[in-house]
């Protein structure tokens, strides 16, 4: 792969994904920069190429730079760092009777969160919900209700499954922690 190739995939990865973090659809940012959906959408496949003009047009419409669409350089907004001290750990109810949760993400198109259960206790009620959920087990070990099947996950585990299909996520072990990403 040559490297323009590269550089034009890689601007427009970073186009698509500024655009969804800024809340834009394909259409509406498309109709803002006076490309046509298709061009656009091409763009950032890395399969079209935009004009220096509308490169300008669409830098300025994600409120970055092009050299930062090139990946030249990042902006603050383009990495979140969370250090574990900084956590803000929540409780869902007024008692201990519920679990602890910490929101890690930063505004974006997923949410991901650390969460704690002790034995016993659950995480959600048969929730369902859009979207997918993604679980890795940081320590201890949950069981995980999945419609009609049932699995147990351990340190190091992962499951990954549609939001839709109705779970539940109990506790198997004095303190179980999980990384939680609904994307």
């Amino acid at each position: 792969m040559s490297s323009s190739l590269e550089q034009q995939q890689l601007a427009g990865s970073h186009a698509r994904a500024l655009r969804r973090r800024k809340g834009y659809t394909l259409e509406a940012l498309a109709d803002q920069l006076k490309l046509s959906k298709g061009h656009l959408s091409r763009f950032e496949r890395g399969e079209k190429a935009l004009s220096v003009m509308s490169l300008l047009r669409l830098a300025e419409a994600l409120e970055t730079t092009v050299g930062q669409l090139f990946g030249e350089t990042i902006g603050d907004t383009d990495f979140r760092v969370l250090r574990a001290q900084d956590a803000q750990f929540e409780r869902t109810g007024p008692s201990e009777a519920e679990y602890r949760y910490a929101l890690l993400s930063g505004k974006g198109e997923h949410s991901t969160f650390l969460v704690e259960l002790t034995r016993g206790k659950q995480h959600e009620n048969r929730s369902l919900h859009a979207g997918l959920e993604l679980l890795f087990m940081r320590s201890g070990s949950i069981h995980v209700t999945l419609a009609d099947k049932s699995f147990v996950l351990n340190e190091g585990d992962y499951l990954e499954f549609p939001g839709s299909i109705p779970h539940l996520i109990e506790s198997e072990s004095e303190t179980a922690v999980f990384l939680l990403v609904v994307v």
